[in-house]
């Protein structure tokens, strides 16, 4: 929550949004903020995107690079982090422990989601082999971390994955040593170039939506704004019109109003 607002700002914002039901940017309630989305903007990563707010000029940058590892044993695939997220600014992070929030909720609410077995490589004859992928997925806010950017973040994450391609691999037993090796594809000819790339097959990655919560008026993807002045933010995440989990940061909700959130997040798209 921002803390950084007088007690005057904080009720010049509420009387305007509550009592006047204008929002500062002009969108109604359960309306999101305007965005323009620009994919492969960084060739070097496997997939990356920018995320421009219209009609605050703020971006936001993510890029997702992997690393082919290979499991040790049965026994450690319990330990394995197949993906890992990390947050950062142009701005001084002097809130650390909203960063590691945010990524917490993201780690929580979206990657802990995926089907782990995806990541694992699988040879011509369609067998899981014991190497995969590891995802190391980056993203940059030219602006403040804060928690008014989650919808947002977590909108460009899951857009990000669904772009992702990753080199095809082709195996094969080394004639000397016997050990299960693999070259890249493309290091074959007369091989086309939509067959040296292979994107993971991600079934349902959740979204998640952000909800202010004012004198019982519910507002989506709220603005820093909002967040400011808000009684409680909600955090839901869903996938189609399934709802996964819902928590709230600030005061107590009342289960009528919890109510009215989970009958709106199970037909909101985004």
């Amino acid at each position: 929550m921002l803390v950084n607002f007088s007690e005057n700002e904080r009720e010049f914002f509420k009387k305007i949004i509550c009592d006047y039901n204008i929002r500062a940017d002009g969108r109604d309630t359960l309306s999101i903020r305007s965005l323009e989305i620009k994919p492969e903007i960084i060739p070097s990563c496997f997939s990356s995107l920018k995320i421009k707010l219209v009609d605050s000029n703020k971006e936001i940058l993510f890029a997702i690079k992997a690393d082919l590892l290979r499991i040790k044993s049965p026994a450690a695939l319990e330990g394995i982090e197949f993906a890992s997220i990390s947050i950062d600014s142009m701005n001084k992070i002097e809130n650390l422990k909203l960063k590691i929030e945010i990524e917490e909720f993201i780690r929580n609410l979206i990657l802990a989601k995926i089907d782990k077995n995806i990541f694992f490589v699988k040879n011509e004859n369609k067998e899981i082999t014991d190497f995969y992928w590891k995802l190391y997925i980056d993203v940059f806010i030219f602006d403040t971390i804060k928690i008014s950017y989650l919808q947002v973040i977590s909108l460009g994450i899951k857009q990000a994955l669904l772009n992702l391609k990753l080199p095809k691999l082709i195996f094969f037993k080394n004639e000397i040593s016997g050990v299960s090796e693999f070259d890249l594809i493309e290091n074959y000819k007369d091989v086309s170039e939509t067959d040296k790339e292979v994107n993971l097959p991600f079934e349902a990655i959740p979204d998640i939506l952000v909800f202010s919560l004012m004198n019982n008026v519910l507002y989506v993807d709220p603005s820093d704004e909002e967040e400011a002045i808000s009684n409680s933010i909600i955090i839901a995440s869903k996938i189609d019109k399934k709802l996964e989990s819902i928590q709230s940061i600030g005061s107590a909700v009342d289960l009528n109003r919890i109510f009215d959130v989970t009958n709106i997040i199970k037909n909101f798209s985004l």
